[in-house]
């Protein structure tokens, strides 16, 4: 700030200040910067401001809490008069003490942040991927990593504690965690193109965790907590009306009907396509599969944006889909998971393949 008014003003030197350099080693109290200053010449013609060619005017530079003391002194300078006890003096230096010491600290601190962000971005250029995921660690990564991805770039406020928490709980910790999580995923974001980031993160998580529906939230613009538990609810209660029969919850997405005959798993999808035609995406994970591989009669369930529209597949179809599919793999086998993309098109639904083949018609499986 003195820098830009210095440049930009003429600066009467000699009756200009700097209320630090007034104040002894000892002392405290009111710290300022006083310019008494014109406008420059030059600077006149180039802003057409010709009645203010001659006129001196001061300005005063401070931090707020520096103002928060001008106040104060002001008002022990001019309507106390200084008749004060020496009790009362010394708690009005104290207090003067205290606020030039958490300006300090303050002014400090935000210097740290500053020089963080700067060796934060200087990292992620280099490929250092190694510091802990935090807003100013994502937004510098997201940054360079998402330069093709302009709408989750400009989404990104760079100050989402809740993604980081996100992050955080399915133990994507560092930078190089979620880098290699994106490198794994890469093709799928690049046909889904998710249109925000809160999105992206809810794609990228979605895969990790097979009982924690992150894709779910937001639902017909329900809020993000409730949206998930109803509209599981709802899938549900339609699934067992179908079947004709009642199913127990095992956990988030895996259930067994009252008599422990028939299993089932039920995933439920926003839709992740910016274009014309709807596109939900699901992870069917290998522990979900190895679940219904345990019940003689057994039914995946894929809920596409709303209880009204749900794909009910018997395991012994969908098995037989999977090796058209697109898989991803986390550190174990267990952890596989395959990528299920419903296209909807006119009215028909079609289960996406990997490479050239032919799209899997499964509109006869909605019910």
């Amino acid at each position: 700030m003195q820098k830009l008014i210095e440049d930009e003003f003429e600066i009467d030197e000699k009756n200009s200040s700097d209320k630090q350099d007034d104040m002894k080693e000892n002392k405290v109290g009111y710290l300022s910067v006083h310019y008494i200053a014109k406008i420059k010449p030059h600077k006149v013609s180039e802003r057409d401001v010709g009645n203010y060619k001659d006129m001196v005017l001061e300005i005063q530079i401070r931090t707020l809490l520096q103002h928060s003391w001008a106040v104060v002194n002001h008002a022990y300078n001019y309507k106390l008069s200084k008749k004060l006890p020496p009790e009362m003096v010394r708690r009005f230096n104290l207090i003067a003490g205290t606020l030039e010491l958490i300006d300090q600290n303050f002014q400090q601190l935000l210097s740290d942040v500053e020089s963080y962000t700067k060796q934060v971005d200087e990292d992620t250029k280099q490929g250092n991927f190694e510091n802990e995921i935090d807003s100013v660690s994502l937004h510098a990564y997201l940054s360079q990593r998402l330069d093709e991805y302009s709408s989750i770039k400009k989404s990104f406020a760079g100050n989402d504690d809740s993604s980081v928490e996100k992050l955080n709980k399915h133990g994507i910790k560092t930078i190089k965690d979620l880098d290699s999580e994106i490198s794994q995923q890469i093709g799928e974001i690049d046909e889904i193109q998710p249109g925000d980031f809160s999105k992206f993160i809810d794609f990228l998580l979605a895969s990790k965790d097979p009982d924690t529906s992150y894709d779910e939230k937001s639902v017909n613009g329900s809020s993000a907590k409730k949206a998930p538990f109803h509209f599981h609810r709802s899938c549900i209660e339609k699934i067992e009306l179908h079947l004709k029969t009642h199913f127990d919850k095992v956990k988030t997405t895996t259930y067994f009907n009252e008599e422990k005959n028939i299993g089932l798993t039920c995933a439920v999808s926003k839709n992740y396509s910016t274009f014309e035609n709807a596109l939900f995406w699901f992870a069917f994970h290998q522990s979900q599969s190895n679940f219904l591989k345990n019940y003689k009669t057994s039914y995946a369930a894929f809920a596409c944006g709303n209880s009204n529209t749900i794909f009910l597949i018997d395991y012994s179809t969908l098995e037989s889909y999977l090796d058209q599919l697109s898989t991803s793999r986390g550190e174990n086998e267990n952890r596989k998971y395959w990528h299920i993309k419903i296209r909807k098109r006119e009215d028909k639904y079609f289960m996406l393949t990997k490479g050239n083949a032919e799209e899997i018609d499964i509109t006869n499986h909605k019910i």
